[in-house]
């Protein structure tokens, strides 16, 4: 039995195949390039639970990290401050790199890339990492420094 392929439907395949290979290496560069400031949040930051931050435009360069609590006589969730930080120097342009960020399982993690199916994938820092974290890693990138992919918002 003899495959035939055309011309057309294999520059298609060729096509999709180096797009690929393209965002796949900008996503390791971009990755790479914040590790310095995932490593200074990480120094910054280990000391709180929270789960999230925003970026604050007055005082500049801080960041306010909140926490979702249950409201009395009341279905709805309210933001409580945990703190508001200055970012060190050199975290000071965290927002190009990560979406958002919030403590998981005795580490941090930073949101690369935040999904319409609200998953987030980014950087985990841990001294230690457990199973079920673990299934959601796609490697290592230095020591103790783990990328992970589309890890459902409610895990936690």
């Amino acid at each position: 039995m003899k495959i035939t392929i055309s011309k057309k439907a294999l520059c298609v395949f060729l096509l999709i195949v180096l797009v690929w290979c393209i965002f796949a290496v900008f996503r390791q560069e971009k990755t790479t390039e914040s590790l310095p400031v995932a490593q200074a949040l990480y120094s910054l930051l280990k000391p709180y639970a929270f789960d999230g931050i925003e970026y604050l435009e007055a005082p500049p360069d801080c960041i306010r990290l909140f926490r979702y609590e249950n409201q009395e006589n009341s279905s709805w969730l309210r933001k409580r401050t945990v703190a508001v930080l200055e970012l060190p120097e050199i975290a000071r342009d965290a927002k190009n790199y990560f979406r958002d960020m919030r403590t998981l399982r005795g580490g941090l993690f930073l949101a690369t890339k935040l999904t319409w199916d609200a998953a987030w994938s980014g950087l985990y820092i841990a001294e230690s990492m457990d199973s079920e974290v673990a299934a959601y890693s796609d490697g290592i990138l230095m020591d103790n420094i783990y990328y992970l992919n589309t890890v459902p918002t409610v895990f936690s």
